[in-house]
């Protein structure tokens, strides 16, 4: 019988064994595949076209990523063929009894291998195309595209991509099963199932003192990072995080003699039923794998949470997204009248936009400055934002323009004493310092006006529309101030907002690409080494506001499904093969337990305790880990107002259960099957 039928013949009898293995390689390609063949949909393709840079973006930041989801699951082929290996080295010793060599051996190996790869690429390419279809709708619907355009895809490019990649992965997973067989030696393979876990660290007080240790250093960087990360520098922020990624693996290095030496004080608890025997056996085995547990457990808080900051950055992007959008466009021009500027270049508004639409002219005067608008909060705001400029003109609107534009946006209009005024402003941080200014009545001195605000906080309003909170604060006054020559107010430009005339998408496509053509070269802002110059133009069309949100929103929640699925799978998988090597080294104690009359139900008891604590304690690291990194999160990503970083835990919570829990639940029923407690 030559290498290759030994190999199919061996696939035939143990692809139980190879389940777990089998569904990894199933899935990692099929998620591969389906990646990779995003935007390579026909609706797809025109939306990329017509101007949606973020489609771009999307793939091209996947095909990066690509690179490094392929590395990740290199290794976790490698790492999975390790327990692999080891399940089967009295095997490989028999065959070496029988006269076999180890080429040979190396022969059937690679013929499993081969055979595997073949059948979980060819599988995962199927899986993938079938997959690919939901996946290119929901983005498509996502991105707001045309999908009566759909048609069943299957990437060519897609699928290349996905063989190169695995091929190189199975050929490096050959040279290394080929390395490791050389270096066996009869004695060890015959006695392979006779060995032990190794243990790392025996002293148990060592184990209490570094246990102790690691939590310390843990809590030190919770702290810093999670609660007083406002005072948190970038240095300080890298030594916190090496500190807890040190602390990690001293905390799985030392949990099994510490794990021990708390149970044996509780006696009552330690000698109940077979608990002994499960807190052994987990300590046992946690010697030899404390550093792939530590990686693990770093593995699934990066998974957790990238999951619940892409899902808390989708919520927050789609929360009232259409009030974001009141109107087709506006335009906001410091240099005169829009109107004319339209008119200039031949493409008069009043052909284009409905007859409601509002052109208003904007104010400034020196005596009245965002810090002005802060008067004694200036201390705090200087504190918060040392760089900004605080003494230029704040930009000022007469109320009876400010109402215009209220009425077009279908907002609450404002209501202002001679001496009063109000201010508008959306950006959460800015707003809070100008809520804390008016709270302290904080007054405007222009000419012979003295003005109060008439409205207990600042207005949550903005003009220019935008995807994310961009109105800094405008200031708006009574007429008659403003009107007063002696106030001397000076223009400040002009801002249009309307409703374009045309109501179909693809006609108010065609204008936007109009408003682009003449809107977008003033909008450029002249960054130079020695001077910055800001643009004239500031303007926004509801389509782009669209677009660019739902593109984000798309480019967040992929990447996160995509490098987090992949995390978790591999996390999973190793974890899975783990439990299933130990169960097969441990089959000869149960056998014991049933001997001196252990039933089947505490055998089966203590196996699931077994699993659930193997793959549970990773997981409460990562969680914990995930709860002190999104605080700090939140805080960093101040700027964007995320009421809660934890809006996607629901999402991340469904993931983790399907996939990780899928995964536990499939290696406890393979435990059972090895152990043969049934």
């Amino acid at each position: 019988m030559n290498s290759f039928k030994i190999s199919l013949k061996n696939i035939k009898k143990s692809w139980k064994d190879y389940s777990v293995y089998f569904m990894t390689l199933i899935i990692g390609v099929a998620i591969f595949y389906m990646f990779n063949s995003i935007g390579h949909q026909k609706f797809m393709e025109d939306l990329s076209s017509s101007g949606s840079e973020i489609v771009k973006l999307l793939t091209s930041v996947i095909e990066g990523v690509s690179i490094a989801v392929a590395f990740v699951l290199g290794l976790l082929m490698v790492y999975a063929n390790h327990f692999l290996i080891k399940r089967r080295k009295k095997e490989f010793g028999v065959y070496m009894m029988l006269g076999m060599g180890k080429n040979t051996i190396s022969k059937i190996i690679m013929g499993e291998t081969l055979i595997v790869g073949a059948i979980s690429l060819v599988a995962g390419i199927v899986f993938g195309i079938f997959g690919s279809q939901f996946l290119s709708i929901l983005v498509g619907k996502m991105f707001l595209a045309d999908v009566t355009k759909y048609t069943f895809l299957f990437s060519g490019k897609a699928m290349l991509k996905t063989i190169i990649n695995f091929a190189i992965i199975y050929l490096v997973v050959l040279i290394f099963n080929t390395a490791i067989i050389s270096k066996y030696r009869l004695i060890d393979l015959l006695n392979a199932g006779k060995k032990g876990e190794k243990h790392i660290l025996k002293n148990p007080v060592v184990c209490v003192i570094l246990f102790v240790i690691s939590a310390l250093v843990l809590g030190n960087a919770y702290y810093h990072v999670g609660i007083d990360a406002e005072n948190l520098g970038r240095s300080q922020f890298l030594v916190q995080l090496l500190c807890g990624i040190v602390a990690t693996f001293l905390l799985f290095w030392s949990l099994a003699g510490f794990l021990l030496e708390a149970f044996k004080k509780t006696k009552g608890l330690y000698f109940k039923g077979l608990h002994s025997f499960v807190v052994r056996q987990f300590c046992s085995n946690i010697n030899s794998s404390a550093f792939a547990m530590a990686v693990i457990s770093l593995m699934l808080f990066m998974a957790m949470s990238a999951f619940s900051l892409g899902f808390s950055i989708r919520n927050k992007l789609n929360e009232d997204l259409e009030k974001k959008v009141p109107v087709d466009v506006t335009l906001e021009y410091d240099k005169g009248k829009l109107t004319k500027l339209f008119k200039k270049k031949g493409y008069s508004v009043d052909t284009w936009l409905q007859d409601d639409y509002v052109q208003v002219k904007l104010y400034k005067n020196k005596k009245i400055t965002i810090a002005d608008t802060l008067g004694s909060i200036m201390t705090v705001a200087k504190e918060q934002f040392p760089y900004a400029k605080w003494n230029l003109p704040a930009t000022v609107m007469k109320l009876s323009d400010y109402n215009k534009i209220a009425e077009l946006y279908g907002v609450e209009k404002l209501s202002l004493g001679q001496s009063e005024y109000a201010m508008l402003c959306d950006i959460r941080m800015i707003k809070e310092l100008m809520d804390q200014a008016i709270a302290e009545e904080n007054t405007l001195e222009v000419g012979k006006y003295s003005l109060t605000s008439a409205y207990d906080e600042c207005q949550n309003v903005f003009l220019v529309m935008s995807f994310t909170s961009s109105n800094m604060g405008i200031v708006v006054l009574p007429d008659e101030v403003v009107e007063d020559s002696a106030t001397k107010f000076k223009s400040n430009g002009y801002f249009l907002a309307g409703n374009y005339m045309e109501t179909g998408r693809k006609a108010k496509r065609e204008i936007d690409k109009k408003v682009d053509e003449i809107a977008k070269p003033l909008s450029e802002t002249d960054w130079t080494a020695s001077n910055v110059e800001l643009a004239p133009m500031t303007y926004a069309t509801r389509n782009a506001v669209l677009d660019s949100s739902s593109g984000l929103s798309v480019l967040s929640v992929f990447l996160v499904l995509y490098i987090g699925l992949v995390f978790i799978i591999s996390s999973a998988a190793i974890l899975a093969l783990k439990a299933l090597s130990d169960a097969i080294d441990s089959t000869t104690k149960y056998e014991i337990l049933s001997k001196i009359g252990a039933g089947k139900n505490m055998m089966t008891k203590a196996l699931f305790t077994q699993t659930l604590v193997h793959f549970g304690l990773p997981l409460l690291v990562a969680v914990v880990h995930s709860v002190f990194g999104l605080m700090f999160a939140k805080t960093t990503l101040a700027i964007m107002e995320l009421d809660s970083m934890f809006s996607g835990v629901g999402s991340t919570v469904v993931i983790m259960l399907l996939v990780y829990g899928g995964y536990m639940m499939a290696t406890y029923f393979g435990c059972r099957r090895v152990i043969n407690i049934d």
